[in-house]
């Protein structure tokens, strides 16, 4: 799936990363609490996603941090204007296209934590929460291929280290994460993915059974029907982050793609809502009429054909789904799939 010019699927910034010493087992990300103290309120924000090229480095040149940060913060300057709540940037954007294997072990070197305090100002600055992609240098030698999320505040809220890196990416030194960790904000739950992972069953499951309100995928390449599978398993806002000439998505909790960058823009704004719950619409049918003729346009219910689920969204402050749910009887799709088992499971006891 390489193409010539074009960086390699997973993560590795340059072709020649694909040799390097081996590395040692799955390494955990420093200790951070899965729960910062915050108000939470779900609701409707508004989200940006960078879906930029890395940056390039031009013949002669020796890569630096602060070319990297130049660099991000024109990128990022068209997005301001629409006072984002969150912004997601690619998988590992702090370095540049083409660096040797040398060059990119020099670089990491003298990079130090200059590109993580100017994203940390950035998200202080903006009074938002910022999705950073970099590799972390780890106790004992190599690397997590991580993302960050930052704070409002500019503190680091929490790290996740990609679960599954390549098999040329370990090769450069990469360790493996263990944890899925999901983080709280003020507008709900976040869980961050990156890139390979989006191929692998379990941590799926990991992150299903936590169900984030948001699921932020920084990467390399696309993922194709992966990234709406992951979307409705997890009952999650799926953000995703792409390089280069890659769609970035915004997919919504019932697998529908609701923005996508184009080939004239890689990055856009858009909105999102996180007061909201995944319906099947067995049982449901007339109470969901009910909710709509006692709320009107107060609540939205997306139906994305053939799916026989939709998203119930409570759009009015103030109003929460879980009182509409509540008020009208009305069952989420996780509760109806444990009652349908369960009541095969009686079935087939009762079975001659």
């Amino acid at each position: 799936m390489n193409r010539p010019g074009r960086i390699a699927m997973g993560g590795i910034a340059a072709l020649s990363l694909l040799i390097g010493a081996g590395a040692p087992g799955a390494e955990k990300a420093p200790d951070k609490p899965e729960k910062a103290e915050v108000k939470m309120e779900r609701r409707r924000i508004t989200v940006s996603v960078i879906g930029s090229e890395l940056p390039e480095l031009p013949p002669g040149e020796t890569p630096t941090a602060e070319r990297v940060i130049a660099y991000w913060e024109k990128e990022m300057a068209s997005e301001w204007g629409n006072r984002p709540d969150l912004v997601v940037l690619p998988e590992l954007c702090d370095v540049f296209r083409g660096m040797s294997q040398e060059q990119m072990r020099d670089y990491l070197k003298t990079r130090g934590d200059r590109v993580l305090d100017f994203f940390r100002a950035t998200a202080k600055k903006h009074r938002c929460y910022l999705i950073y992609g970099a590799y972390r240098d780890l106790p004992g030698g190599g690397y997590a291929n991580c993302s960050y999320l930052i704070g409002r505040d500019g503190e680091v809220v929490g790290i996740y280290d990609k679960n599954y890196p390549t098999i040329g990416d370990m090769a450069f030194g990469t360790r493996p994460g263990a944890e899925a960790p999901v983080f709280e904000t003020d507008f709900g739950t976040i869980g961050m993915i990156i890139c390979f992972d989006l191929n692998f069953d379990e941590l799926l499951e990991r992150y299903a059974a936590k169900k984030p309100d948001i699921l932020a995928f920084s990467s390399y390449y696309h993922g194709g029907l992966m990234q709406g599978y992951w979307a409705y398993r997890c009952r999650a806002h799926f953000l995703g982050a792409a390089i280069g000439v890659l769609e970035s998505t915004v997919v919504s909790p019932v697998g529908e793609v609701l923005k996508k960058s184009t080939c004239y823009f890689r990055k856009f704004t858009t909105s999102i809502n996180t007061n909201c719950a995944v319906v099947h619409l067995d049982g449901n049918w007339a109470k969901l009429q009910a909710a709509v003729d006692r709320y009107g346009t107060d609540i939205t219910v997306s139906d994305p054909g053939n799916l026989g689920a939709v998203l119930l969204t409570a759009e009015r402050p103030g109003l929460k789904v879980e009182d509409v749910l509540r008020e009208f009887s009305i069952e989420r799709w996780d509760d109806y799939y444990q009652r349908s088992a369960a009541a095969r499971e009686e079935a087939l006891r009762r079975q001659p």
